[in-house]
């Protein structure tokens, strides 16, 4: 098993309500970034698990299988395979099951890069840009 696959076997985080806590993965070259997304995001999540850029997120996906995230926070800026090239990627693999995908940059990455967050952030915006994406994602799986 690969540094961080460990984290996805056995834990299930409830809300009042009955809804589970949601999982998400975090994708950043940045390890200084990449610790301060887990450590905002870990306090609303069942599990927060962290890639170093697209490539490891894209396999750690595949491990997973379909539903293991409720959600992908990636930096759109990263050696390799980027942000963008990894939600194209998820997109381009429906078996995949894969979540939605909240961009973040510094620069402007031009058209197809919503929903986007733009550094710098603080830790509010952060968790209330995730809060909003994670309930709309809720509100359509309820619907279907």
């Amino acid at each position: 098993m690969k540094p961080g696959t460990d984290e996805l076997v056995g834990w299930q985080g409830e809300l009042g309500g009955g809804a589970s806590l949601p999982a998400i993965l975090v994708v950043d070259d940045d390890e200084d970034m990449r610790r301060y997304l887990g450590r905002c995001l870990r306090p609303m999540a069942s599990r927060v698990v962290e890639a170093r850029n697209g490539a490891e997120a894209l396999e750690l996906v595949r491990e997973a299988g379909p539903g293991a995230f409720d959600l992908i926070v990636a930096d759109v800026v990263m050696p390799g395979m980027d942000g963008l090239s990894l939600r194209k990627a998820l997109d381009a693999d429906p078996a995949l099951g894969a979540p939605a995908v909240l961009l973040i940059t510094g620069e402007n990455p031009g058209p197809g890069a919503e929903p986007l967050l733009r550094k710098p952030f603080n830790a509010r915006t952060l968790r209330r840009r995730v809060g909003d994406l994670l309930a709309g994602a809720r509100g359509a799986s309820e619907e279907s």
